[in-house]
């Protein structure tokens, strides 16, 4: 799921819905016009039937992107509540199982493909730009109660869980995990979108 709907399916489907918007047009600015059309449509998606179709995909993409980012985020509960903190490892290796389901999210959250989508709906990621609300402080404070409990956690598992802590045994070998290879929902070369910035009716109605 991870790699195959986060990565592979998540980046073709934005790529169809831009490809869709772009069409037998050179422009200079493609993210530009994206955000045009979809923040057209939006605006009057009874124009007509694309205005109308470009609107509802829209919509579903704006689910999906949501439903992923909030998995990413309640995946941090794994290893933040099962494993704890204080440089636990994972059963991978990770020297850091918070910081690294963290790292992976927020590297995911940077290269999002479908911000633009995002923009034109005017749904921008107040994190980036604006100062940390006062519970985002407290849960980052060493001193707070969930630090101190994440903390335990940590001490018990690596305890508990000695061998993998200190990579012994089975845990000594290197991981034998690899990303699968990437999907790709169809080889059609032929509806790629050409050089330039095509545009498709929908964009200039």
């Amino acid at each position: 799921m991870h790699f195959h709907l986060f990565r592979d399916l998540y980046q073709q489907l934005w790529e169809a819905l831009a490809d869709s918007i772009v069409r037998d047009h050179a422009c200079d600015d493609r993210s530009g016009l994206i955000e045009t059309a979809i923040r057209r449509a939006a605006q009057d998606p009874d124009r007509d039937g694309d205005a109308f179709l470009l609107n509802l995909l829209s919509n579903e993409c704006l689910q999906l992107r949501s439903f992923i980012g909030t998995w990413r985020d309640e995946h941090l509960q794994l290893p933040r509540n099962n494993l704890g903190s204080n440089r636990t490892r994972s059963l991978t290796g990770s020297l850091d199982a918070i910081k690294a389901v963290k790292g992976m999210r927020d590297a995911a959250r940077a290269k999002d493909p479908m911000q633009p989508l995002a923009n034109a709906r005017r749904l921008l990621d107040d994190r980036a730009t604006q100062a940390s609300r006062p519970i985002t402080e407290y849960l980052q404070n060493a001193d707070s109660l969930d630090a101190r409990i994440a903390d335990a956690t940590g001490s018990v598992t690596q305890q508990r869980f000695h061998d993998v802590q200190s990579r012994l045994g089975v845990f000594a070998k290197e991981c034998p995990f690899s990303p699968p290879p990437r999907r790709v929902v169809s080889s059609d070369k032929s509806s790629e979108a050409s050089p330039g910035c095509p545009v498709h009716s929908w964009s200039n109605k």
